[in-house]
């Protein structure tokens, strides 16, 4: 701007003391203002039907309102939000419109004397910063975005891994406690050909998950047992154990 008007420009650093604390970077202008004004048809009202004619228009305009009432979050932060702050609920609704131009969904919100139009979906945060040109910043917020989500997606899958594993480690105690609960009293093999391999495989693979038993149960067998086959296989094998404990207090 000072180049093209030959105007001279103040800037001015500010910070408020009040609520969030923001910092304020402030541009002032100086000369010819009226025509810089009068240029810019800042005076004019907003018609929003001429500027959704073009979308160029639209990122244009975009632009300059985020620069002069628009937030957005640190990409680093737990939630992602972005938003246009302005004092005219008509205007706010125009925001919407030229937002739903560009496929970006939003909402407002009433905060004190202003009419908050905000957007809080990451990849539509990332959209919206791509559409006003601030390619740059597009580029590093979806990078810190994407390593973030694959930070979060491995330990959702590690905490999942780790669950099954508590799980099946508890599941496998049971069973060869029920294990050893029958050959207190019968032989193994006195229970049939795939109660007394499962339990032969259990108790040598006492990590193993159903899914894998049910694995190696098939490869002896050569039978297409599922893990929920060998789940109702280690029922029938705890009924039994407890059968036999029930037979045992009743003799005494």
């Amino acid at each position: 701007m000072a180049q093209h008007y030959q105007v001279k420009l103040k800037t001015t650093i500010s910070k408020m003391m009040k609520l969030n604390k923001k910092t304020i970077y402030s541009v002032i202008v100086l000369e010819k203002v009226q025509q810089i004004i009068e240029d810019l048809g800042l005076l004019n009202d907003l018609n929003v039907k001429d500027i959704l004619k073009n979308e160029n228009r639209v990122r244009a305009y975009l632009a300059g309102l985020f620069m002069g009432c628009g937030s957005v979050n640190s990409p680093t932060s737990s939630t992602y939000h972005l938003e246009l702050s302005v004092s005219d609920e008509a205007f706010a609704e125009d925001i919407l419109k030229l937002l739903a131009k560009i496929d970006i969904p939003a909402k407002i919100i009433k905060r004190r004397a202003q009419y908050v139009v905000y957007v809080k979906k990451a990849i539509k945060v990332a959209d919206f910063i791509c559409n006003i040109g601030a390619t740059n910043t597009y580029l590093m917020f979806e990078d810190i975005r994407i390593q973030r989500d694959f930070y979060n997606n491995n330990n959702r899958v590690n905490n999942c891994d780790i669950a099954n594993f508590v799980r099946t480690n508890v599941a496998s105690k049971s069973q060869l406690a029920d294990i050893a609960q029958i050959e207190k009293y019968v032989s193994l093999q006195s229970l049939g050909e795939e109660l007394a391999l499962l339990c032969q495989l259990r108790k040598e693979n006492p990590e193993d998950s159903l899914k894998n038993l049910a694995d190696k149960f098939n490869q002896i067998t050569n039978k297409s047992i599922t893990k929920s086959g060998i789940n109702h296989l280690f029922i029938r094998i705890k009924k039994l154990a407890e059968s036999l404990k029930s037979g045992e207090k009743n003799d005494k």
